[in-house]
């Protein structure tokens, strides 16, 4: 009998099945590919994406794209569904939710143009990735408690801050307020498409650190940030190579978007070195 309660400890399932990891992959290599693209080239990208944007919005657009890419392999690489289910989570939302604003704008969509069946493909894996990591998990149950080194206060404090300001800042966006449209804070106006685009990419990543707000331990977490940091890092380079068109003097509200980024970049990067100087071993998960 103790044998037998053993073993079905032992091969109770951890994560998601193994078509889900290839998918997983396959949409990593789809995103990559797309946002190469999209980042070396913003100018011919602007002229071939499937709505009408600046350079500067495909160059944004394209660090998405390239972040969403290195957390989908960070998720496929680690594969325990207690520490990349806030990751697969994130991804999951952003292609639904960014396919539902290409359906409500599918009025303005340019179906003719070189990059709309690329980028409509790259949420399609992703809605289907979703589709299937979520009847997965409600037949598997695989385990969300991860544990790791205890959680201080003040990176859960920290936690529900992002919640809180990212969620705001999506809203916001999502409301679409003249600021954005007369580029108060973005070098450029922004149509209701694209203000679409990037507030749901903001409320997927409110959304995802919600989902790990109970957690006690700091395996999610750091797994979290171990994927993220390239999203953030890409992002930043792209603002930095277009920091130019921003005119901080004429507009210094602008300032803000760049701010943002750095400061939880900065915050990002000193949780996980202080996370590797508590627990080394960790990271090599």
């Amino acid at each position: 009998m103790g044998r037998t309660m053993e073993m079905t400890v032992d091969t109770a399932p951890v994560s998601l099945s193994p078509a889900s990891r290839l998918l997983t992959r396959i949409m990593s290599a789809a995103y990559l590919l797309l946002g190469l693209v999209m980042f070396a080239f913003p100018a011919w990208s602007a002229h071939h994406f499937p709505w009408k944007v600046s350079s500067f919005v495909a160059i944004t657009l394209g660090s998405y794209l390239l972040g969403n890419a290195w957390i989908a392999a960070v998720a496929q690489h680690t594969w325990r569904f207690a520490s990349v289910y806030t990751l697969l989570l994130y991804l999951w939302l952003f292609g639904v939710l960014e396919t539902g604003v290409v359906l409500i704008h599918r009025d303005k969509l340019i179906t003719g143009a070189v990059l709309t069946i690329p980028y409509l493909i790259v949420l399609g894996l992703t809605v289907i990735a979703a589709a299937a990591g979520l009847s997965e998990w409600a037949r598997r149950r695989p385990p969300l408690r991860s544990g790791g080194i205890a959680m201080p206060g003040l990176v859960r404090g920290l936690q529900v801050g992002f919640v809180i300001v990212v969620g705001f800042i999506a809203a916001v966006v999502l409301d679409g307020p003249a600021p954005a449209h007369e580029a108060h804070y973005f070098p450029v106006p922004l149509t209701s498409f694209t203000l679409g685009a990037l507030g749901v990419f903001y409320l997927s990543l409110s959304l995802s650190v919600l989902a790990m707000i109970s957690q006690p331990g700091m395996d999610t977490l750091a797994t979290y940030l171990r994927g993220t940091i390239v999203l953030l890092v890409v992002i930043v380079i792209a603002t930095l190579l277009y920091v130019g068109t921003f005119h901080f003097g004429a507009h210094p509200k602008r300032i803000v978007y760049l701010g943002t980024y750095l400061v939880v970049l900065v915050g990002t990067i000193a949780i996980m070195a202080w996370h590797h100087h508590r627990d080394p071993a960790a990271d090599a998960g």
